[in-house]
């Protein structure tokens, strides 16, 4: 083999692992094992069940709950703004803002 050949090959692997370095962490991200709309990421960030797809059970799916501001963790249309998840004095909307 000669040393043209020998540094495309080089090239061609470093850039596939390059690329697979830059794109695993992405696909790991967007694993949706519910597919509720949140990725598992998201459902560990929004505190949610990643395995059921309605957390608070009052039959609206996490992912649209989160879209359009309401809990996913308690029911009876309460927004984000009106529930604090953790009890720390935010409620989940400002969390949500400051990515707390």
């Amino acid at each position: 083999m000669n040393y043209e050949l020998r540094n495309i090959y080089f090239y061609r692997i470093t850039f596939l692992f390059v690329l697979a370095i830059l794109l695993l962490p992405g696909i790991v991200f967007a694993i949706d094992t519910d597919r509720d709309g949140l990725s598992d990421g998201e459902e560990s960030y929004y505190h949610t069940d990643p395995e059921n797809v309605d957390t608070d059970g009052d039959g609206y799916y996490d992912g649209v709950e989160v879209e359009f501001d309401y809990s996913p963790h308690i029911g009876d249309n309460k927004r984000m703004n009106e529930y604090d998840y953790d009890g720390d004095g935010l409620n989940d909307w400002v969390e949500r803002w400051f990515g707390s």
